[in-house]
């Protein structure tokens, strides 16, 4: 959640605090395929 605090923080703007936070769900959800893989 620290993750959503800092987004809010540094992207004020709805659009690029969308982009962002779809960008850390992809980048996690492919860390833990990745860490479930190996």
């Amino acid at each position: 959640m620290i993750f959503f605090g800092v987004l809010i923080f540094l992207y004020p703007n709805s659009l690029n605090f969308l982009v962002a936070s779809y960008l850390i769900l992809v980048g996690t959800v492919k860390l833990i395929t990745k860490i479930k893989g190996a």
